[in-house]
């Protein structure tokens, strides 16, 4: 481990610490482990010590949650889009929803971990896909309610 005599942040030359050093001013028992370049393995650390993979099925469960999460996160953004300005509450709590799942996708994404990465884009891709296939159709159905009032006019509301 290297360690760093300096106890400024600014004097700190981060181009020189390896990805395992010791920082004084934080107390011998701060230690930054983390990989600042992006790099291949099946152990990794996501977003909590705690939630470390250790084998390749541990691996593959984290990405495809973190995929989802990613998905979940685009089609959050949408919704939050749609909500009525008379349910601030609603609003409120879904971009909460919303900050919370952008941040979590962000910090996992700069573990630079190269499958946790892809399972990012993959599932904010997906998301995107699936809110823009969602839209197409809602689209297709105000269109054709449009035509349907004005063969009929006595309808009143179209679903």
């Amino acid at each position: 481990k290297a360690t760093v005599s300096v106890l400024n942040w600014h004097d700190i030359n981060l181009h020189n610490m390896s990805s395992n050093t010791t920082l004084p001013a934080l107390g011998p028992q701060a230690v930054i482990d983390m990989q600042m370049w992006f790099y291949q393995s099946t152990s990794s650390t996501v977003l909590f010590q705690s939630w470390t993979t250790t084998s390749l099925g541990s691996y593959i469960v984290a990405c495809v949650l973190c995929a989802l999460a990613a998905c979940l996160m685009m089609v959050v953004k949408q919704f939050m889009g749609t909500i009525s300005d008379r349910h601030l509450a609603l609003q409120a709590v879904v971009a909460f929803l919303y900050f919370n799942l952008a941040y979590a996708v962000m910090l996992v994404a700069m573990t630079f971990n190269i499958g946790l990465y892809l399972a990012c884009m993959v599932g904010m891709t997906a998301g995107f896909v699936i809110t823009k296939i969602q839209g197409q159709r809602a689209a297709q159905a105000s269109r054709t309610c449009s035509k349907s009032a004005k063969l009929i006019p006595d309808i009143e509301t179209c679903h």
